[in-house]
């Protein structure tokens, strides 16, 4: 079990505003979140409440191109996620669907996370036309002892992120992390689950976010 460990955006439009910013720097083979096909084009299941918001996003990341992944992330966006003082502030959840053969360890996501959470506050810093903080963001995973998988063949993994809350307050905000290594065969596909929240494991934020992963399917039905 896991231990209870560009201008200034108006909180109303950040996620709209996240979207159009991301798909205007990705490179143009990349998926426009403005124009994501839609769930059912997908060969897998990953849903969430209907008030949860969806992006779509393709390797590489155009603020983490290091990542050098290929494939495709989709994420879902607590109602919350951007408004500081919300309980479901920056909680949300995304998939990696990438290619089987990706190798992934407890020390790889700390380097990836490292990775993401710099370029992603860098990235809206810059957009904002603000001074971007000489900083990197810390995280560290730990292979967890959470069994509770969608599959017996995955992996689980728990983490500590520490970034920049570059959205709302440019302030720093630590994230508790899960990520869930699914593997897909059929599909020839490996689906990394992740879940962030500031809220302690026992909090109801994260009944949300396993309940998303449960729901995870590799093959859409």
């Amino acid at each position: 079990m896991r231990t209870p460990k560009a201008k200034i955006w108006t909180s109303a439009f950040a996620v709209s505003a996240l979207a159009g910013l991301m798909a205007a720097c990705q490179k143009t083979s990349e998926v426009n979140p403005q124009e994501a096909a839609p769930e059912a084009a997908f060969p897998y299941v990953f849903s969430a409440p209907e008030d949860w918001r969806t992006e779509i996003v393709t390797f590489p990341l155009s603020f983490a191109p290091e990542l050098g992944y290929e494939g495709h992330g989709d994420v879902r966006f607590a109602p919350g996620m951007f408004t500081a003082g919300t309980e479901d502030f920056w909680t949300y959840s995304f998939v990696w669907w990438l290619p089987a053969d990706t190798e992934i360890s407890a020390e790889r996501l700390s380097a990836d996370m490292n990775t993401y959470f710099s370029g992603l506050a860098a990235l809206i810093m810059t957009s904002r036309e603000e001074d971007v903080p000489d900083y990197t963001a810390s995280a560290h995973f730990t292979l967890s002892d959470d069994l509770r998988l969608p599959t017996k063949d995955g992996m689980s993994f728990d983490g500590r992120v520490e970034t920049l809350d570059a959205f709302a307050t440019q302030s720093p905000v630590a994230l508790n992390a899960h990520v869930d290594a699914v593997p897909c065969s059929d599909q020839g596909r490996l689906a990394l689950i992740f879940g962030f929240s500031p809220q302690p494991y026992a909090h109801e934020n994260w009944h949300s976010l396993d309940t998303i992963k449960a729901g995870f399917q590799c093959r859409a039905e």
